[in-house]
C-alpha cells in the first residue's frame, strides 16, 4: 500500500487528539520575539536563557560541541555563547535543550531520544559540507525527528517501541509496516507536533518525510528539504554502526520494567556504553547509507569528523526525565 500523506496527517492529528501534547514554554516565545527586533539585546536575551539553571547546562553543552570548544576553553556563562553564536543558532540550540529536559517521560522515550540526540551531533558535523543547510536548525532537526514514536507509546498503540526498533536497521521496510498497521507514523505525528511548535516548514516537512528515498523529486520540490533527510538518514546510520548496544528492543523492554527515575536511566545508560561497538549493519541499512551519501556527495573527511564527534560528545548524552 502505497503511503498517503493525506490520510497519515488525518489519523496522526485524531490519535494527537487523544493525549495530551507538550508546549513550549513562555521563554521561546519572548526568545523569538526579542531575536526578532531589528537589534536584539544580548544582555536580554542571556537573561531569558539563564532563568533555568539546568536548561541552561543543557544549552551551554550543545553550544561547546557546535564550536568544538575542549575541556579547557567551554564556555560557562549564557552571556558568553550568546556573544559567539547567531540569533537562529540560539533559538536552535534552546528550543533542543528545553525538549531533551522536558519532553521524555520514561526511560524508553529517554532512550529515543538519547539516540536522536546521538544522530543530531552526527548530523550537524556533516552538515558543514553542505551547502544552504544550517547546521543548528540540522541538529534541531535530526534531534526532534522521532518524537512522534514518544506520543505513539504514550497512546498504547501496540508494537510502538516495536517499530522503532526495527526502524533502526531497516528504515524503509519497518517504516512502511508501520504505516500499514495504523494508517499513520510517528513520522506524520512528529511533523504535526513541529508545525505547532513552530519550528518552520523545512522541519516539520523534514521530519515527515524523513524515511523516504525519493532524493531526486525531494530535490526538485526543495533542495535544503532533500539534503535535509538525507544528512538525517545518514547520521542515523552511523549511530547505527556506533551504538549499537543503545536503541535495542531488548533495552526498551528492561527499561520499562523500572520505574523511570534519573537514577536508573544513568544506570542503564552505563550498562550499555559498556558494551558500544561498531558492528555489521543490515544490506537495506546499508543501501540507505549509501544513496545518502552519493546525493550528498560527501567527502570522506565529513564522515571522519561525524564519527569523531559521535566518539566525544556521544558516548556520555546526558539523561533527563520529566515529572509530569
Amino acid at each position: 500500500m502505497p503511503i498517503n500523506i493525506q490520510l497519515g496527517l488525518s489519523e496522526a492529528k485524531k490519535l494527537l487528539a487523544t493525549l495530551h501534547v507538550d508546549s513550549l514554554p513562555p521563554e521561546v516565545f519572548e526568545l523569538q520575539e526579542l531575536l526578532l527586533t531589528p537589534s536584539p539585546n544580548t544582555v536580554e536575551v542571556a537573561a531569558i536563557i539563564s532563568r533555568n539553571p539546568e536548561l541552561l547546562g543543557n544549552f551551554l553543552s550543545i553550544t561547546n560541541q557546535h564550536l568544538r570548544r575542549t575541556e579547557g576553553e567551554l564556555i560557562l556563562e549564557a552571556r558568553a555563547a550568546v556573544n559567539l553564536l547567531g540569533l537562529k543558532e540560539i533559538e536552535n540550540f534552546f528550543i533542543a535543550s528545553y525538549l531533551e529536559k522536558n519532553l521524555p517521560c520514561s526511560a524508553s522515550e529517554q532512550t529515543i531520544l538519547r539516540r536522536s540526540k546521538r544522530a543530531a551531533i552526527a548530523a550537524s558535523e556533516m552538515a558543514y559540507w553542505v551547502s544552504d543547510v544550517n547546521r543548528t536548525e540540522c541538529y534541531l532537526c535530526c534531534f526532534v525527528q522521532d518524537i512522534g514514536s514518544l506520543y505513539l507509546a504514550r497512546a498504547n498503540t501496540p508494537s510502538a517501541l516495536k517499530y522503532f526498533n526495527d526502524q533502526l536497521e531497516y528504515p524503509l521496510t519497518a517504516y512502511h509496516e508501520e504505516y500499514q498497521s495504523l494508517q499513520t507514523s510517528h513520522a506524520f505525528i512528529g511533523s504535526i507536533l513541529a508545525h505547532q511548535w513552530h519550528l518552520g516548514g523545512v522541519l516539520d516537512k523534514s521530519i515527515m518525510l524523513h524515511h523516504s528515498q525519493d532524493f531526486e523529486h525531494l530535490n526538485a520540490y526543495d533542495p535544503r528539504l532533500a539534503k535535509m533527510i538525507a544528512l538525517i538518514q545518514l547520521a542515523n546510520g552511523l549511530v547505527s554502526q556506533q551504538f549499537e548496544a543503545h536503541g535495542t528492543l531488548e533495552y526498551f523492554e528492561s527499561a520499562e520494567q523500572t520505574e523511570p527515575d534519573t537514577e536508573t536511566a544513568q544506570d542503564n545508560s552505563k550498562e550499555a556504553d559498556q558494551d558500544e561497538s561498531q558492528y555489521s549493519i543490515s544490506d537495506e541499512l546499508k543501501r540507505c547509507n549509501e544513496n545518502a551519501m552519493a546525493f550528498l556527495q560527501l567527502p570522506d573527511r565529513a564522515l571522519i569528523s561525524a564519527r569523531a564527534a559521535l566518539d566525544k560528545w556521544g558516548v556520555h548524552c546526558r539523561d533527563h526525565i520529566a515529572s509530569h
